[in-house]
């Protein structure tokens, strides 16, 4: 047989073995040692030397379908418990995530449902004064804003809405959310300072990036019990825009930082654990990220990098 043609007979074997595994390479070996016995058998003149030459080549031919198949096989058993391990993996994360959740939503409602029920039970008593009843239907109130906002976070996380892109300005949300939070700062001691130039607009959703500088800022405000200072800058560098909100407030633990955008990962007794996981998430929607530095005792920095320009999304991709 002319050794070219011979050669283009480990083709066939190889394609099926790359596409049936053991089986393939074995059959389409078979095929082919057929055909080349035949082509022995009714050749007219077979010289000893070329004799041997094809009893070789169909012996080659079986070593190579058998081994291709078997290597091929291998590959394709590993690469399926590969999957088969990753597929359990994510099913215990999500189990895991599960039971987090129904442990947080049970803490984090016990609180304020004995409050609810105790203020109720309370107000049922006829001697109390009517002062008594305001303060008692305040703490109600209180105490339904507090599960209501609690509700919020987990449906924020759990089912994000769509992202609706416009152009945004970015300094205008920042200033936005600086105002909204200015009380409850006020309160605390806390100084908001905004230190933003004019920026170019930027592609973006502009109420879930206002829902991440809330949750930076507030993060920052429930951090800093003894008073102190946030500051907010926003410039541009290359293709992205920089946000920065730093505080002075007593910083974040080494071990914390790595878990700190973490779902309910939260170092405050009262809180679901959601407000950065949900932040990471949205600037994620955005291709941009979000980073923390922090030392004990300095304070804290985050610093969000937002593309300029983002392409079009359709709504709920």
């Amino acid at each position: 047989m002319n050794v070219i043609h011979a050669r283009f007979c480990y083709i066939p074997i190889v394609l099926g073995a790359f596409w049936y595994g053991l089986r393939g390479g074995m059959s389409i070996a078979i095929l082919v040692s057929i055909a080349t016995f035949l082509y022995i058998v009714l050749k007219p003149v077979v010289e000893p030397n070329d004799l041997i030459n094809e009893y070789t080549e169909i012996f080659f031919y079986i070593i190579l379908g058998g081994l291709s198949g078997i290597v091929l096989d291998r590959e394709r058993a590993l690469q399926r418990k590969k999957e088969e391990t990753e597929q359990k993996l994510q099913e215990a994360e999500r189990f895991a995530l599960m039971g987090k959740m129904a442990a947080s939503i049970a803490h984090e409602i016990k609180n304020p449902l004995g409050s609810i029920k105790g203020a109720a039970q309370i107000l049922n008593d006829q001697t109390i004064t009517e002062s008594e009843k305001m303060e008692f239907a305040s703490i109600i109130e209180k105490e339904a804003d507090r599960l209501d906002s609690v509700v919020k976070d987990f449906l924020s996380y759990s089912r994000p809405s769509p992202i609706h892109i416009t152009e945004v300005d970015i300094c205008q949300i920042l200033n936005k959310a600086q105002k909204q939070l200015r009380l409850q700062a006020d309160r605390q001691g806390i100084k908001l300072d905004l230190d933003a130039r004019p920026m170019p607009t930027v592609k973006a959703d502009g109420d879930k990036l206002h829902q991440v500088f809330l949750n930076v800022i507030l993060n920052a405000i429930q951090a800093m019990t003894d008073g102190g200072k946030i500051i907010m800058r926003c410039h541009e560098s290359d293709d992205n825009l920089i946000i920065e909100i730093s505080d002075n407030g007593p910083g974040i633990r080494r071990p914390d930082l790595e878990r700190i955008f973490d779902p309910f990962f939260s170092t405050k007794s009262q809180g679901t654990g959601l407000g950065l996981a949900t932040a990471r998430a949205i600037i994620a929607e955005h291709k941009g990220t979000i980073n923390v530095e922090s030392e004990i005792g300095k304070g804290a920095k985050f610093t969000i990098v937002l593309p300029v320009s983002l392409p079009e999304r359709k709504d709920g991709e």
